[in-house]
Formats: C-alpha cells, sequence, structure tokens
C-alpha cells in the first residue's frame, strides 16, 4: 500500500507540476526570445542566412535546442515522477530531436570533409598548371605596372592631403584600395567620420568624397567631392555593411570590404560573397561579388566572371593565399605533412598588386 501511495503521490505532483505550467504562456515567451534573437542578430550581428555560414549553422542548433528546453526540463520531471511526459510537448520533443540531429550531422560534415581524408580535393582548389609556373600566363612582364607607392606612403600622403584641405578633424580614411584606372594605378580611400557626432552633423550631406593617390606618381594626390552617404563609419541605415547586408540576406557575406571607383570616378564598395565547396562546412571559396553604390546604396550581386570590367577585386587576397597554401600543402596528400614533407610549399607572408595594360 505505501508504494502505491507513494506512486499516486508523485504522479498528483506531476500533474500539478504540469498543470500549474501555462503552455501557451511558455510559448509565447519562447516566440517573443527567437524573435528578439533573429532581429538582433540581423541588424546588429549582420546574421547571415546561407547555410554556408557557421554562423548560421550554429544559431539554427541553438534554435531548436532553444525550443526543445521544455521538452528536456519536462522529460527529467516526468523521470523523477515516474510518469510519462504529456503529449503537449510533442512539438518540443521534435526540436530537441532536430538540435541533436543538426549537430551530429555538423560534426560528421566537419570530420569527412577535414584535408585528412579529401587533401586531394583541397590540393585542387585552386588552378594552376602542372609545374606551378605562372609565367606562362603573363604575355610580357613590360606590360606590367608596378607601383611605387604603397599602403604606408599613401596613408602618410593622405593625412597630408586631409590636413592641407581643412578635413582632417572631422574625417579620416580607414584604409586605402589599389586600383586600375584608365591606364594608371591609384590608391583610393572613402574618407570616413571620426566619430558619431561627426557623422550626426553630416547625416544629410554624407561624406565629401574619398582621397586618390597616384601609386606611380607621389606629387599626385586629389580629394575628389562625390557625396557618399552609406559609408563604413555611418550609423543605422546608412551604415555600409547594414545596407548592403539587408539586400542579401540570403547570401554569406564576407566581413572585409574593398573601396573602389569605376572608370567614372562613381565610389562603391565591394565585398565578396562566399561558399564552402564540401558539404557546406569546409573548402571556402569565392562564388560572386556585391557591389554597392556609396552615393545611392543600391548594390548588384555578380557571379564570378560576371563582374563588371572596371573591378579590380573580386577575390580576397586571403581566401587566394590560403587555397595557394593548400596546393602546397597537400601535394602529397595529407600524411605527407605529417611523416615525408616532400614537396611541401607554402607562401611568404604579405603580397604586392601587379596590373597588366
Amino acid at each position: 500500500m505505501d508504494g502505491k501511495n507513494n506512486y499516486e503521490g508523485a504522479a498528483n505532483k506531476a500533474k500539478k507540476f504540469y498543470n500549474g505550467l501555462s503552455f501557451k504562456k511558455l510559448n509565447i515567451l519562447l516566440g517573443i526570445i527567437t524573435l528578439l534573437l533573429v532581429g538582433f542578430g540581423m541588424y546588429f550581428s549582420l546574421q547571415s542566412f546561407s547555410i554556408h555560414s557557421d554562423s548560421f549553422r550554429n544559431f539554427l542548433v541553438f534554435i531548436f535546442a532553444l525550443w526543445g528546453m521544455p521538452y528536456i526540463i519536462a522529460f527529467v520531471s516526468a523521470r523523477k515522477n515516474g510518469v510519462k511526459v504529456p503529449k503537449k510537448f510533442l512539438f518540443h520533443q521534435i526540436c530537441t530531436g532536430i538540435a541533436i540531429a543538426l549537430l551530429i550531422l555538423l560534426i560528421i560534415a566537419s570530420l569527412i570533409t577535414s584535408p585528412i581524408f579529401i587533401s586531394d580535393d583541397y590540393h585542387d582548389m585552386i588552378s594552376m598548371n602542372e609545374n606551378g609556373n605562372f609565367e606562362e600566363e603573363v604575355e610580357s612582364y613590360e606590360n606590367m605596372l608596378i607601383p611605387v607607392v604603397d599602403n604606408a606612403l599613401a596613408v602618410k600622403l593622405g593625412d597630408k592631403k586631409l590636413g592641407e584641405d581643412n578635413l582632417g578633424s572631422q574625417f579620416t580614411v580607414n584604409q586605402y584600395s589599389m586600383i586600375h584606372q584608365n591606364g594608371d594605378l591609384y590608391w583610393v580611400g572613402a574618407l570616413e567620420y571620426t566619430g558619431l557626432f561627426k557623422w550626426v552633423n553630416n547625416m544629410d550631406t554624407g561624406s565629401p568624397g574619398y582621397v586618390k593617390i597616384s601609386a606611380t606618381d607621389p606629387s599626385d594626390v586629389e580629394i575628389v567631392k562625390v557625396p557618399m552617404k552609406y559609408i563604413d563609419s555611418a550609423y543605422f541605415g546608412q551604415d555600409m555593411s547594414r545596407k548592403m547586408y539587408l539586400g542579401n540576406i540570403d547570401k554569406y557575406i564576407a566581413s572585409s570590404y574593398s573601396f573602389e571607383i569605376d572608370d567614372e570616378g562613381n565610389p562603391y564598395f565591394v565585398k565578396a560573397v562566399y561558399e564552402n565547396e564540401f558539404a557546406f562546412v569546409n573548402g571556402l571559396d569565392t562564388v560572386g561579388v556585391i557591389v554597392m553604390s556609396a552615393v545611392t546604396g543600391d548594390s548588384n550581386y555578380y557571379e564570378m566572371g560576371s563582374e563588371p570590367e572596371w573591378l579590380d577585386k573580386v577575390v580576397p587576397p586571403a581566401v587566394v593565399l590560403n587555397q595557394v597554401n593548400y596546393y602546397g600543402e597537400y601535394v602529397h596528400g595529407f600524411w605527407n605533412t605529417i611523416f615525408a614533407k616532400k614537396e611541401i610549399i607554402s607562401v611568404t607572408p604579405g603580397y604586392n598588386y601587379i596590373f597588366t595594360n
């Protein structure tokens, strides 16, 4: 009798627990939390909604796990009290199963697409000729344009010009990009706000333009006046990255950017679009590029090979260098990198720009 009474007492406690739990309010709360997380991720973290994005895959697992928590709590309580989990937690049980399945699937995908198993695929990510000799790709070294003004000197020349034009207290250049325009090389950099209040004071008109410095003639430095509202240092709807993201939330967009101008001098911000070649989780490669006007905020996506001819930077250097290292490292497979290390090569740090006419 005592055992039966104890069971009935436990069952009554579990029943009170489930009856006292406002199931509707719980789901409303979870819905609000989910919406807040999605909104926060979109506006502040610029959360990609591409399956190729690591953060999006982790976000999916987290959201399903969040909705599965009520089932886990109910399951633990039910086991403790010797009763079954109520059917009303079926949806939460499914979410728990999906979270676990996704997590296991991602772990397996990461393992089977690691260089241990598919080193040849990593080696072949970049296209090189049989001997690894690029000379056959170049018609003549005499046609190459080699800059004499490096990035460090460009920064100094640009800062000096800003001081001469009394713009240094309000604007700065965060980074310079090397471009090829009308047969010559130039460093160009957008004039960025030096702080929040500088943006507030200029948000109606925008940045006054960009700095343009000849990479072959240090005396050729100018500030090109083109009002630009959508730049990297702006805030809210004028923030360049946010503006570009909101128009392309389904793409895995690079966090870094380059600033370029077309043949007529119109300013644009450029970001690469990535995909993972191996099971969505490994083998990062560039598949396209987003080009956004710094003046209007209008953006266009171009697949590799269809981008405008004036565009100089499509594939970020870091992606290229990474793939070149794959080529040199896995020349004889993965285990060769651990033991024999035969004919392994790697690129030296840094890089320079060379353009051909």
